[in-house]
């Protein structure tokens, strides 16, 4: 898995699964126990840079959120 940009607490993972080029977001929980997925990608993607630049896209809009989506 590739972990990329990790900022405002929200990460994006970029991975070849089944074939695709899939992204997830995940945030750090309350406490530093484990990550919280809070969005994925569905269906994936024919290359990496797709997955990853529609993954960012959606990191950054999340990125306005409140962080209670992480507790």
């Amino acid at each position: 898995m590739h972990t990329f940009n990790r900022s405002s607490e929200l990460t994006l993972h970029v991975f070849f699964q089944d074939h695709l080029w899939q992204w997830g977001i995940t945030c750090v929980r309350p406490g530093g126990v484990g990550a919280k997925v809070v969005a994925y990608s569905d269906p994936g993607f024919c290359t990496e840079l797709q997955a990853r630049t529609d993954g960012e896209r959606a990191r950054l809009r999340r990125g306005d959120r409140p962080r209670s989506e992480c507790v």
